[in-house]
């Protein structure tokens, strides 16, 4: 009769949740950044919306970049547009799953002189699988190094059917036209930030209740 070979399965396991271990400790505690030698003082930020229980988890993430930081590309019509490329990469720390996107913005130029002071802004949104995600954001344009780099520790998809609310979008006067999922524009405070006595707008999402 044939002999069993010795299996090593058994050790697998074990080894993989030793690996999961050791990338959570790196992925939580690790404070290294890429070199940036011309810093872009961009702001990003990142929310999560929708649940794992609807299947309709997805990441929104904001930037906010001034435009004495970025230089313009001519097309062949004429035209000006600034040409914004971005990886990010994201790791759920419950699973160690990971994802990485790599995408280009081409955002066309004001046909008006911008303001010293202006941000080119706008947003990135993809689809994610409940989890505790740490999401790190790195942009650049084409040809040039890195220029702004982040780490958006936790943005949260709860995949329970109970009664939940999604992170706060929050909004001001003349904000990024962001068309929300309820069908209805919202302006995004890619700043963050807002001037004394203003006001904020917000958007969140409630799951869990009975139609």
């Amino acid at each position: 009769g044939s002999q069993l070979m010795p299996s090593c399965w058994d050790g697998v396991p074990e080894m993989i949740a030793v690996s999961r271990a050791d990338a959570d400790v790196v992925t939580r505690t690790e404070s290294h950044t890429p070199f940036v030698p011309r810093p872009w003082n961009a702001v990003i930020q990142a929310f999560g919306l929708g649940a794992g229980a609807d299947q309709n988890g997805e990441a929104l993430v904001t930037f906010a970049i001034p435009f004495d930081s970025l230089h313009s590309t001519r097309a062949t019509d004429g035209t000006r547009t600034y040409d914004v490329a971005a990886r990010i990469v994201g790791y759920d720390h419950n699973t160690g799953q990971t994802f990485a996107v790599d995408t280009l913005r081409r955002i066309p130029a004001p046909r008006t002189a911008v303001w010293p002071q202006g941000h080119l802004s706008g947003w990135f949104e993809f689809s994610l699988d409940p989890g505790d995600w740490q999401i790190a954001v790195r942009m650049r344009q084409p040809g040039d190094s890195i220029g702004a780099y982040s780490v958006l520790p936790h943005v949260q998809i709860d995949a329970a059917a109970a009664l939940m609310l999604s992170d706060i979008v929050t909004g001001a006067a003349n904000g990024a036209a962001w068309p929300a999922p309820d069908g209805v524009t919202f302006p995004v405070a890619v700043l963050g930030a807002w001037p004394a006595g203003g006001t904020a707008d917000v958007y969140y999402e409630v799951r869990g209740l009975r139609a």
